[in-house]
């Protein structure tokens, strides 16, 4: 059988330390090494289908790995669970996508991605539904005064839920608007989703540069400050997932 190798990230051969790794050991505790094509390396290390299943200790050590690579040179990091068949087949992804990862290395360069939720407590637009809908069918058989009707009453129900959501989509993008406005001068790029929850009005994602790091934090404490009745939950710094590849998964 073939030698296995599983991928952490893609890296620059010119921005990556001796050797490329300083010793890391990956998954099953082998070593992490580089595998270079032109001006590219791929950090990679022995491996069996083992390291790719998907459980919470593979998938920790594999953010854990990609993190400390990140410190020391910059990176497109390579989404859990990617396995090659050898060195070749590596040297042969570089040389597929060099043209690629080469761009996307020099859009992050220098870069680390923060990630930003907004989570609402209380607002107007995110109160839930009390309970179901009435059916515009249902009631007693006798009809009730006009206002009590089930088809008014199921009617009434419907319009407030409309108003809920027309609250809920208002106030997501409004604070879209305020993240963009107070964040977007210390970020390169940005990425928002809109109304993933009720109570989560708004998940972005910011590709800073490291020297901004700072001010980007500030400013997302001066939002804290500024707007209390929302919780403004930042981390980081993460590697480039959002900013890199297909749907932000990395580039393998």
């Amino acid at each position: 059988m073939s030698e296995r190798l599983y991928l952490y990230a893609i890296t620059s051969r010119g921005g990556a330390p001796p050797g490329g790794t300083g010793g890391e050991r990956g998954l099953l505790g082998e070593l992490v090494y580089p595998v270079p094509y032109r001006d590219l390396q791929a950090l990679v290390s022995r491996a069996s289908t083992e390291a790719a299943e998907a459980v919470a200790a593979n998938v920790l050590r594999h953010e854990q790995i990609v993190e400390r690579l990140m410190e020391r040179a910059a990176l497109l990091p390579v989404r859990f669970g990617t396995l090659l068949p050898g060195e070749e087949r590596v040297r042969a992804l570089l040389a597929e996508r060099y043209a690629e990862f080469t761009a996307a290395l020099a859009r992050v360069a220098d870069k680390v991605e923060f990630g930003v939720r907004v989570l609402s407590q209380g607002q107007p637009g995110s109160e839930p539904t009390t309970g179901p809908l009435p059916s515009a069918g249902s009631g007693p058989s006798n009809p009730p005064e006009n206002g009590d009707r089930p088809g008014h009453r199921y009617l009434q129900a419907r319009q407030a839920e409309h108003r809920r959501e027309t609250a809920r989509q208002a106030e997501a993008r409004h604070l879209a608007d305020l993240l963009d406005a107070t964040l977007s001068a210390c970020a390169a790029e940005t990425r928002c989703s809109l109304l993933l929850t009720p109570h989560l009005p708004v998940c972005a994602a910011y590709l800073v540069p490291r020297e901004r790091v700072a001010a980007f934090e500030a400013a997302v404490a001066g939002l804290q400050a500024t707007l209390p009745e929302y919780r403004f939950l930042c981390s980081g710094p993460w590697p480039p997932y959002n900013f890199v590849g297909a749907a932000g998964g990395g580039p393998c």
